[in-house]
């Protein structure tokens, strides 16, 4: 099914505003109070005391997860030919040199690697989104954009067996839109909405 971009815009918008959503990202501004220290508002002649407990169990989590080993595996049959198992082995190399890729391409830009900003996200939001683009450009040269996404800035919707779409919402300057998608977003000095949408086939950005 094709959407138009008023389509895509009323659909997110209707369920970022829902009640499961609105429920989902207070539960992740409390969590992210917790680590960061928020100080816990006591009533009226009331002591109060913010423990730094959650913060040390993030931080120990978030140092175990950035410490470990990082491995994949293209899982084969026990019976699997031998022509199988060495096309496996070398897409498992490629999985290696992409991802080594992609944390040249954070370094560079003073970003955090792929498992670094995974790791935060999981701690922090409870859930991890992640987006894979393998394309190529108008001068044919091949362009790899992986990214961890921030759960917090995005919605979707169920389907019967995975995600029906989800969307991620960000924002970004008038210099940004126009290098990136030659658009003008207007003559003030606010930002533009972003929607990054996605479907099972097919990718959209509305600006």
């Amino acid at each position: 099914m094709e959407y138009t971009a008023a389509e895509i815009v009323r659909i997110v918008t209707r369920k970022w505003q829902s009640e499961p959503f609105q429920r989902l990202r207070q539960q992740m501004d409390k969590d992210f109070d917790l680590f960061s220290l928020e100080p816990y508002k006591a009533e009226v002649n009331h002591q109060s005391y913010t423990s730094p407990a959650p913060k040390n169990d993030f931080l120990k989590i978030l140092h175990g997860l950035n410490k470990s080993s990082l491995t994949w595996q293209i899982r084969l049959p026990e019976d699997a030919p031998e022509n199988k198992r060495k096309s496996a082995s070398k897409a498992e190399g490629l999985l290696t040199g992409v991802f080594d890729r992609v944390d040249r391409q954070n370094r560079k830009a003073g970003l955090p690697t792929l498992r670094a900003g995974v790791s935060w996200y999981a701690c922090a939001r409870g859930v991890v989104a992640v987006k894979c683009l393998l394309y190529a450009n108008q001068d044919g040269e091949q362009e790899i954009d992986i990214q961890a996404l921030d759960p917090y800035w995005m919605c979707w919707e169920d389907g019967h067996s995975s995600r029906a779409w989800v969307a991620y919402i960000y924002h970004v300057s008038k210099t940004e839109a126009k290098e990136t998608w030659d658009k003008e977003i207007g003559t003030d000095e606010k930002d533009g909405v972003v929607i990054d949408w996605w479907t099972r086939k097919n990718n959209a950005v509305v600006l």
